[in-house]
């Protein structure tokens, strides 16, 4: 009898079950009937707080991978180990400095690339690749044969990264690393360092960026790179107290200028056409302390013209 009781029980509830999954199926239906604005609403809602997790989920990730670089605990991808006794790699010949190169490409005497004034078509075979500094060149400076791989927010780990963002080339899906294997450029022009300033510290960002030159070097053999300086910010910016100052800037063009060989990497003082006379961004220049005005861009631009790769 009481097996009788507990197997009623079971069908009952059984019922219900059915009952209620199909009451709840008409209610839904009624609903988007009686209702459809109010469902629509619920559905937005849902999407929007979805939404809502995933970019939170990605700004802790993205705060963590950037503490975790200011404190040593790791790096991000991984790039660039140091050996047992704490000095980096060598990553690839090409890089390194000439005795008396003085960082504008004078220091090789045997080198058949000479810096000197651009002819009309001397940026039909050229890249640009850098962050939304250079996406101000991209939109301003007027070089429209040449190519731009830039996008506000570029790193030094994101460059050879899935195609996740808009690069502004004509294919804004295109994958750099991709695009360096699949197409020829004589000219790699480069600006990438502010938003790393606050990720790792110098040997870090030395790693990362000889290891993106020595990758566009196997990709781009016969082309001339030019790293171009950081851009300087303005003395009320640097002087926030945070990480991005002209200080530390300065460090890593410091670096920058070393990997000059006057041969096939170039570095080019952007900050000497642009700065004031104590080296901080012009204030006149800039609304943000960071990026130029699109009516000071020709600053820019006409330095790069000067300081052209010329054959002898």
């Amino acid at each position: 009898m009481k097996k009788w009781k507990s197997f009623r029980y079971i069908v009952f509830l059984c019922i219900g079950g059915m009952i209620f999954s199909t009451m709840m199926g008409y209610t839904s239906a009624i609903k988007e009937i009686l209702f459809p604005d109010l469902l629509h609403q619920e559905k937005e809602d849902r999407f929007f707080l979805e939404k809502f997790a995933e970019e939170l989920s990605a700004n802790i990730q993205g705060e963590k991978n950037r503490i975790d670089g200011v404190i040593g605990i790791g790096e991000p991808d991984g790039i660039g180990e140091k050996d047992g006794a704490g000095e980096t790699d060598p990553i690839g010949e090409d890089i390194g400095t000439e005795e008396g190169n003085d960082g504008q490409g004078n220091g090789n005497s045997d080198s058949s690339v000479i810096l000197g004034e651009a002819g009309e078509d001397y940026f039909d075979d050229a890249v640009f690749i850098g962050d939304s500094r250079t996406v101000g060149l991209y939109e301003y400076g007027g070089l429209d044969s040449a190519t731009f791989y830039c996008s506000s927010g570029m790193t030094l780990t994101g460059v050879f990264g899935p195609p996740n963002r808009h690069f502004k080339d004509g294919n804004w899906k295109e994958n750099i690393a991709d695009s360096l294997q699949e197409n020829s450029f004589k000219k790699v022009y480069i600006m990438i360092g502010i938003n790393d300033m606050g990720t790792g510290d110098l040997d870090y960002f030395t790693r990362h960026y000889e290891e993106m030159i020595s990758q566009i070097r196997v990709w781009q053999p016969d082309a001339v790179i030019f790293v171009q300086s950081i851009m300087n910010v303005t003395e009320e910016r640097s002087g926030k107290g945070d990480y991005i100052n002209n200080e530390g800037i300065n460090e890593r063009n410091r670096i920058l200028q070393e990997m000059d060989n006057g041969k096939d990497i170039f570095y080019l003082d952007i900050n000497s056409a642009v700065c004031d006379e104590n080296g901080n961004l012009n204030a006149e220049y800039t609304s943000d302390g960071v990026h130029l005005y699109a009516k000071y861009i020709y600053l820019w631009t006409d330095y790069l013209k000067s300081h052209a790769a010329i054959e002898k």
